[in-house]
């Protein structure tokens, strides 16, 4: 599992042999086989597979392990009664919550989240920094954010309450500082600039949108050379026996925090071309369509399967980006190439639609929303765009 590393290989089989409470092994061993039992059945044949003599037999799905493992779940915390859950039990909830979490953002995986962000502070996940409790807590960080973010909505995790080390994921946290600072609540009170008090609390806005900028910049140039995209291919080849570093683990944390840092991007954009009528020829427009060819040229530059390994999330990252190719060929510069913006949404939303294949997304509103958009771009000529003085809005 390479977008969550939530166990240490080697010692999860001593882990597995001291858990003494059967539901917690059972909840921790079906969340595991949840998130890896897609990847058993051939493309095109999910529920089949074959056997030492070639006959095909029934194959259990990912949703089958992820109910099973929610009961075991369930079971497990009800046993606990008012003592704190053992770590693997948590781990187990862990997985459980980002399956529901990678079907959409609904209410189970809601509140899954919330059991999961409860559960961590009961267990202090973030004052003490041991590996496997480490890595917990910032999973669930970053699906806090995740699911926030769609939600739009405050989050449960204190960041001013934490001595957990942090790791390289800080980028989402930026990124979601821009969201709630790009909120449509902030947007329209920028509009109402003939206010003295709503003007002076736009320019404090642009002040923090440009620290956030800046963050981002120093971010990006403080990373490891291990972890930079330097328009490298990433083929996200396996582990080879005998190497103590995974090609496929690497290339997974380049492609995931590359991705997030021009969704950060985007999100710091937005407010400044929402928040008033802004001409085609500005910066941040011209920020903002970059943001997207950057997350384009990314997914041009890794293997065909690489939804197999990156982080699921990133499905509505890439869903968004094809969104705003649909916008730049709507009101991009003058001069802009319709017909190569229009290819770069098919590659962007061809990639999206193979995440919610291979993930099994629920999110068919967005299907049809993109659909509706797409054709009633396709059916509006460029020369129809009101000339150099129209606005984006």
């Amino acid at each position: 599992m390479t977008a969550f590393g939530l166990f240490h290989e080697s010692t999860f089989r001593e882990k597995c042999i001291n858990i003494m409470a059967p539901a917690q092994i059972h909840a921790l061993l079906a969340s595991m086989l949840a998130f890896s039992a897609r990847f058993c059945a051939p493309a095109g044949h999910e529920g089949l597979n074959l056997n030492e003599n070639g006959l095909a037999r029934m194959q259990r799905s990912p949703s089958y392990f992820l109910d099973l493992a929610s009961e075991f779940a369930n079971e497990a915390m009800s046993e606990c009664e008012d003592e704190p859950p053992d770590m693997c039990l948590l781990q187990a909830l862990i997985l459980v919550t980002h399956g529901h979490l990678v079907h959409g953002v609904h209410g189970r995986a809601w509140r899954s989240l919330g059991v999961c962000v409860r559960i961590a502070y009961e267990l202090n996940l973030h004052l003490c920094d041991f590996e496997e409790k480490r890595r917990a807590w910032w999973a669930i960080w970053e699906m806090e954010v995740f699911a926030s973010t769609v939600r739009r909505c405050p989050m449960g995790l204190d960041w001013s309450q934490m001595e957990t080390l942090l790791p390289f994921i800080a980028i989402n946290s930026l990124m979601k500082e821009a969201q709630i600072i790009s909120s449509p609540r902030n947007i329209s009170a920028a509009r109402c600039n003939k206010d003295p008090k709503l003007a002076l609390a736009a320019a404090a806005t642009q002040g923090r949108l440009e620290t956030l900028s800046n963050c981002v910049r120093c971010f990006k140039m403080a990373l490891p050379p291990p972890l930079k995209y330097q328009n490298q291919f990433l083929g996200f080849d396996p582990h080879q026996s005998g190497n103590l570093s995974s090609p496929r683990q690497e290339q997974c944390g380049i492609y995931n925090i590359h991705v997030m840092a021009q969704l950060a991007r985007l999100m710091i954009c937005h407010y400044n071309i929402f928040a008033e009528p802004t001409l085609r020829e500005s910066l941040a427009i011209h920020q903002y369509f970059e943001a997207t060819d950057e997350i384009l040229g990314i997914i041009n530059r890794s293997s065909d399967d690489h939804i197999k390994h990156v982080n699921a999330f990133l499905a509505s990252t890439i869903w968004l980006a094809s969104a705003v190719q649909l916008v730049c060929k709507e009101f991009g510069p003058l001069g802009t190439n319709a017909v190569l913006v229009g290819s770069k949404f098919d590659v962007l939303n061809m990639t999206y639609k193979k995440f919610v294949y291979f993930w099994n997304i629920h999110c068919s509103f967005l299907h049809c929303d993109m659909k509706r958009v797409a054709t009633k771009s396709m059916n509006t000529s460029y020369s129809s765009s009101g000339g150099g003085n129209r606005v984006f809005r």
